[in-house]
C-alpha cells in the first residue's frame, strides 16, 4: 500500500465543524496529513487538492476553509505510520 502526505498551512486559527466529531479548533500553524491508498493514490491527491468536492475524509472539512491551503504534497512507498514516524 503506497502512502501520501499533505503539507496544510492554516494562517490563522480555525474552528472546524467535522461531521459528527463536532467543533475542533486548529490553532494556526503548519499541519500534516497522512493518508494511504491501494490504488488510484494520484487521484485521491487530487481530489484533495479540488475546492469542489462533498467533505468525505476529516481533512475535507479542514481544507473547506479557503484560506487553508495545501503547499506541499509527498508521496511514499512506505506504510502511514511509517512515513509520520520519519516526518518531523
Amino acid at each position: 500500500m503506497q502512502s501520501y502526505q499533505l503539507f496544510i498551512t492554516l494562517p490563522k486559527t480555525t474552528d472546524v465543524e467535522i461531521g459528527k466529531l463536532g467543533l475542533f479548533t486548529f490553532p494556526k500553524g503548519v499541519y500534516v496529513y497522512t493518508g494511504s491508498a491501494r490504488r488510484n493514490m494520484d487521484k485521491r491527491i487530487r481530489r484533495h487538492l479540488s475546492r469542489d468536492k462533498n467533505l468525505h475524509w476529516h481533512v475535507d472539512y479542514l481544507l473547506a476553509d479557503e484560506e487553508n491551503k495545501i503547499f506541499k504534497v509527498t508521496k511514499s512507498e512506505l506504510e502511514e505510520c511509517d512515513l509520520n514516524s520519519l516526518t518531523k
